[in-house]
């Protein structure tokens, strides 16, 4: 009787299945048996009763106001479809400031596209908010660069764009 390759896996597929199924069913644990920990008592934590006061205290000098929170969120939308319709050219990057209550855009898009996007004049609830631009490439604190690398053998390389792909045979 010739042992083919078919006939070889299927061997030792029923082998690696018998020894699981043998090996037993609890799982692998380097303690020792029958050390066991002691339980750790507990108390509930009690509410530091100072927090309200210093919170209140420390957004004494917070101006953002429900004025600057719409114009933010408008200069987002057009933000948004502009991206949406002319691609990432250019980085935004768009807070409240809650010291002055003017909304902040950090950008590298020249004045002709800046200027309709943040452009609050024809809405008259929006005209009292300040809009304080910082012209520069945004950066965010997300990059490739400082995500942590995959502790798993399966990956050869990181990041997965700096890979050599194999050459196809």
């Amino acid at each position: 009787m010739r042992l083919t390759r078919r006939m070889a896996l299927a061997w030792v597929g029923a082998a690696a299945t018998v020894a699981i199924i043998a090996g037993g069913g609890a799982p692998a644990s380097a303690d020792p048996p029958g050390d066991k920990e002691k339980p750790v008592q507990t108390t509930p934590a009690r509410p530091d009763p100072t927090f309200p006061a210093k919170e209140k205290a420390a957004s004494e000098h917070v101006v953002s106001s429900p004025a600057s929170k719409a114009a933010l969120a408008k200069i987002q939308r057009r933000i948004a479809a502009d991206v949406a319709k002319n691609g990432t050219t250019y980085t935004f990057g768009t807070y409240a400031d809650p010291a002055t209550g003017a909304v902040v855009v950090d950008t590298d898009a020249p004045d002709s596209v800046l200027d309709p996007l943040i452009d609050l004049s024809s809405d008259q609830n929006l005209k009292s908010v300040k809009v304080k631009v910082n012209k520069g490439k945004v950066k965010d604190a997300w990059t490739v660069a400082t995500t942590p690398r995959p502790t798993t053998a399966a990956v050869a390389c990181w990041p997965p764009m700096r890979c050599a792909r194999p050459a196809m045979r």
